[in-house]
Parts: C-alpha cells; sequence; structure tokens
C-alpha cells in the first residue's frame, strides 16, 4: 500500500546542490542538524518554517513522495508535525521556492546544467522577516528624534516579531544628533593617531568600533565567527548600526556557516536591511569605506559576553593610506573565494586560482622600511609560520589559545625544527590558554625535546593569534597556530585574514602587545625564571647538585 506526503524541506544553497545531487545533506553541516536525518515539514500546519539567514540564501524544497515497502527511501518516521527520511532521490523534488531574483540567479550559478527542477518565485512565502520602513518624525521638546515604524498592518508585526516590540524598547531608537556627537567627541582621536596602530583590550576595540562606525560614509564590512544579541548590546552595535544606516551607510556582515543566530537578532538587522550572509569563514575584519582596514583576533559581533572574562585580543589598524582601498579589495576578493568554494562554484574557483595573484602574499609598503604583508590563504599562513621559525635569530613568540591534537600542530612544530631552533639558542615562547583541552599533552610533547630554549607559558583570558619575531616583525590575524586545521579540503577549513607588520612600523605595535596583560605575563615569567637560574647558580657554587629541566611552564 503506497503513502503520499506532500512536504518540503528548508534548506541552504549548498545544501540543496547536495539534495539533488546526492539525495543527502551536505556533511559539513551546523551542530544541531544531523546530516543523515533529512526533515519534511507541512508547512500549512508546522510553524517551523523559521529561516536563521536571509531570503537570498533560503530555499524552499517541495517534494511530493509515494512511499511503499521497496521504496529507496527508507527510514521513515512520521512526526506530529513533520516527517524524517534518511535519503531522498531528485525525482521526488517537483519544485524549489525562492524568495528573491537574487536567490534564483545564485542558485541557476550553482546548479548550472545539473537541475531541470522548476524555480519558483514567491516573496511572500518568506512571510516571518517582513521589512518595516522607519521614518523620522518631528522632534520632541528635548530635541530627540522620534521614531515610528510604518506598516500596512501594525497588527501582522506584531504576530511577525513577537517580542520585537520589547527588544526595540531596550534599544531606545530615539537618539538624538546631539548625543551621537557628545559620544564621538569623548573617544580618544584616533585622527592624530599613526596610520598605524594596535588594539588589545575590549574597551579599545569598543572604543574604536564607535569610531569606525562614526566615520563611516558609503559602506562598513565585518566578518566574525558568529554574532549574539548579547555582544550587540554590550557594544552598543544596534545603536550604531541604526546610526549608520540613517545616515545610508551599506553594511555587510559575514559569519560562520555553522553558527545560528537569535531569530530577534535577524529581525532586526533585516528590518534595517544590513546586507547579512554565511560563509566558511572565521576570519574577524572590520573595513570602513577605503579609509580603515582592521584583522586581527577579535570577535567584532561575539567577542564579549557577560559570563566571561574580559579577553586579550589583538587587532592591527590601517588607516587613511594608499594601502586601505588595495587591502580592502584583497579582502573582499578571498571572501568571494571562499563563497565560490561555499556554493561549489567550480568554473570561478578554477577561474580564480589561475591568476597566481589570488595565492600570493599581498605586501603593501608603508614607508621606505616598513611593509604591511597580507597572508590570504592557508598555504600562505603556514609558509609565514614556518619560514618565521626559520628567520628567527634571538626569539620568537607564538600566541595560540587553542591546542588541537599532535596531529595537527606537529605539521608546523615537528621535534627536529624545534631542536634546530634550541640549536641556534633561539628561544621559542608558546602561549597557551591553561585551561585548553590539549594543553597537557603540548607540554609532554614540549618536554619530550628536553631544551631551556622552549617555554610553555600559560594564562587565562585571551584570544590572541600573535606572532611576534625578534621582536622586530608581528603579525596578528585568526588563524590559530595550533590549532587550525592544516588541510583546505577539510570540512573544519575556514576563512582566515592574517597581516604581518615589519621593519620600524612594527615596533609600536610590539611595544603595545608588551604593555598588555600577555605581555606583561611573558615579563613576568622570564623574571620568575631568571630569580630561579640565580638561586640555582648559588646552590651549585654551595656544591649541591645541579638538577637538569626540559620545560617551565608557568600560570597567571
Amino acid at each position: 500500500m503506497k503513502k503520499t506526503l506532500d512536504r518540503y524541506i528548508v534548506a541552504t544553497p549548498e545544501t540543496v546542490k547536495s539534495l539533488i545531487k546526492l539525495g543527502v545533506f551536505p556533511s559539513d553541516l551546523e551542530p544541531y542538524i544531523s546530516p543523515r536525518v533529512i526533515r519534511l515539514f507541512n508547512i500549512q500546519t508546522n510553524p517551523s518554517f523559521e529561516s536563521h539567514t536571509t531570503k537570498e540564501q533560503t530555499y524552499l524544497v517541495g517534494t511530493v513522495l509515494e512511499l511503499d515497502a521497496n521504496d529507496p527511501i527508507t527510514e521513515i518516521q512520521e512526526q506530529s508535525q513533520y516527517s524524517c527520511v534518511s535519503k531522498i532521490e531528485a525525482k521526488h523534488i517537483r519544485c524549489i521556492y525562492v524568495f528573491s531574483e537574487k536567490a534564483k540567479k545564485l542558485l541557476v550559478t550553482l546548479l548550472g546544467n545539473d537541475c531541470n527542477i522548476p524555480l519558483i518565485t514567491e516573496p511572500s512565502r518568506f512571510s516571518q522577516h517582513k521589512t518595516c520602513q522607519i521614518t523620522e518624525v518631528a522632534q520632541s521638546t528635548n530635541g530627540a528624534v522620534k521614531r515610528e515604524k510604518v506598516d500596512q498592518n501594525e497588527a501582522d508585526d506584531a504576530k511577525v516579531f513577537g517580542s520585537y516590540a520589547g527588544m526595540l524598547k531596550r534599544l531606545k531608537p530615539e537618539v538624538s544628533a546631539v548625543k551621537d556627537e557628545e559620544e564621538l567627541s569623548t573617544l580618544p582621536d584616533y585622527n592624530n593617531l599613526d596610520l598605524l596602530f594596535r588594539l588589545s583590550s575590549t574597551e579599545e576595540h569598543k572604543s574604536f568600533l564607535k569610531f569606525a562606525f562614526g566615520k563611516a560614509i558609503k559602506t562598513i564590512l565585518l566578518t566574525s565567527y558568529s554574532l549574539t544579541s548579547e555582544c550587540f548590546e554590550l557594544l552598543d552595535l544596534y545603536s550604531l548600526i541604526i546610526q549608520a544606516r540613517r545616515r545610508g551607510v551599506t553594511i555587510y556582515i559575514y559569519f560562520s556557516d555553522k553558527k545560528g543566530i537569535e531569530e530577534e537578532l535577524l529581525a532586526f538587522l533585516t528590518l534595517y536591511g544590513v546586507k547579512l550572509n554565511q560563509m566558511f569563514t572565521h576570519s574577524k575584519i572590520l573595513v570602513i569605506d577605503e579609509m580603515i582596514a582592521t584583522i586581527g583576533s577579535f570577535n567584532w559581533l561575539s567577542g564579549v559576553a557577560k559570563a566571561y572574562p574580559r579577553a586579550c585580543d589583538g587587532t592591527i589598524v590601517l588607516q587613511y593610506n594608499k594601502a586601505c582601498e588595495e587591502l580592502k579589495g584583497d579582502l573582499w576578493n578571498h571572501i568571494k573565494r571562499y563563497r565560490y568554494f561555499q556554493f561549489g562554484n567550480e568554473d570561478q574557483i578554477e577561474r580564480f586560482n589561475s591568476d597566481d595573484y589570488n595565492s600570493s602574499a599581498i605586501e603593501y609598503p608603508l614607508n621606505a622600511s616598513s611593509n604591511l604583508i597580507y597572508l590570504p590563504t592557508l598555504e600562505q599562513q603556514r609558509s609565514y609560520l614556518i619560514d618565521s621559525l626559520d628567520a628567527a635569530r634571538e626569539s620568537i613568540v607564538i600566541c595560540s589559545p587553542f591546542i588541537s591534537t599532535q596531529a595537527e600542530f606537529m605539521n608546523d612544530f615537528d621535534h627536529e625544527t624545534l631542536s634546530r631552533l634550541s640549536g641556534k639558542e633561539v628561544h621559542v615562547i608558546f602561549v597557551c590558554d591553561a585551561n585548553s583541552k590539549n594543553i597537557h599533552d603540548f607540554i609532554e610533547f614540549i618536554n619530550g625535546i628536553g631544551s631551556l630554549y622552549i617555554h610553555v607559558i600559560l594564562t587565562a583570558n585571551f584570544h590572541l593569534k600573535t606572532i611576534i619575531v625578534d621582536e622586530k616583525e608581528i603579525s596578528e590575524g585568526s588563524f590559530n597556530w595550533l590549532s587550525a586545521v592544516r588541510d583546505e579540503g577539510s570540512d573544519y577549513h575556514n576563512h582566515e585574514a592574517v597581516v604581518v607588520v615589519t621593519g620600524e612600523k612594527a615596533l609600536p605595535l610590539i611595544e603595545h602587545f608588551h604593555s598588555s596583560p600577555v605581555g606583561q605575563a611573558i615579563a613576568a615569567y622570564f623574571e620568575e625564571l631568571s630569580s630561579e637560574d640565580e638561586q640555582l647558580e648559588d646552590a651549585v657554587n654551595d656544591g649541591e647538585e645541579e638538577s637538569s629541566s626540559t620545560c617551565y611552564s608557568y600560570s597567571f
């Protein structure tokens, strides 16, 4: 006896491609989605058609399933509001609903000639994220600009956004123009700072974020591993976005495809016309017009939370320099590259890879003696690490809070390499999080080398991915030197961004690093080490036996 099911699958572009070609979900999915189970919803009775991304990246796959005991689709399980299957065939897909022309064009580009399934454009089906207009009305007596939400049916808005009205009230969108100017006037005068400087603390990042948003005229580009409403609140991002959009600034936000987004936050970003997209990214980038470009370890959209202590980060800021415009173009270029990967656009990937410029480290002269270098790819990031280890003559500091298994970090930090550095009396200083999952294995690995020139400093509340070579060169970025995967084909590989500063322009940045809590921890470690050496020398001079040691680790 056959059973007919008229069901729908809510899917992203890459999921649609995998369903059509393989009949299953992609293996690289958000942690809360099982790739072994496909959920088919009855849209008319089920409220689960709640996308956690934008309408340009959401698709509704319509299916008609006729099932019997011999049907190749197995493990079907009926629930109260949805059905589950382990696999689906292309013949069961009757149509795909898209919610914008942009979404349709993206899917056609992605699928090419592989798809003969009808694509039906129905914007009205994407009703849970209605866009409302925000208009300004007469000023109140205290000079504040009042705002009101204009829509054909405010009752419908209440149904769509639920507690959204409460969120707007918390955001206090009645922002005074005078207040904006007063707030900006209390910020540090970044205009008088050098064209290159460094941020470390949360307060430094928050202060600069306000300054940068206030300076934006045309565009803002932000990438962050994830987005959280708590961070938006603590960094005042709600207000900053409202003010920037009021001035007509276009805002682009990219965050990891492995992370979800809270419905209220998505509703806010949709309401204010922010161009929000998910991609394979772990980068932390902020670009303002062609004036300001920053790269570092600070997650601009999720980097702070009340439950955790403020972490030490590192961000390099380049402003008001010709290199800003060039760097912005190169950053966008590699964001597009990972979008090609995400959507399986093989023609564009091949075209991109055929240009040698796209796989090279890119150097921007700052003055006669200093350069800024952008490392755009995994190959370039690994090459820089290996070259830095080889080039170090006195010391190399490597900050990496997270540590993976030896199979990963030993690709670049094997015993032979570290022993060779020890033989040259080069101090290799690893700064790691004391609570890192594999920290004990890493210390055991380092102790196995048996060198007094290799140090493991354990500290807490830091998120840096900094390298300093011979106190003359510094790099900052998102690449975790002791935990990032070394295989570009891995499901865990992401878009990363790293910059290096060489020459005299690097010296103030290195000084700023040493003034940070992590820099102070390193100084305290060597002070303690020097004191221990003096005590040991006194003991030897008194005739006591000298004790041996292989690796020092010190906690703060």
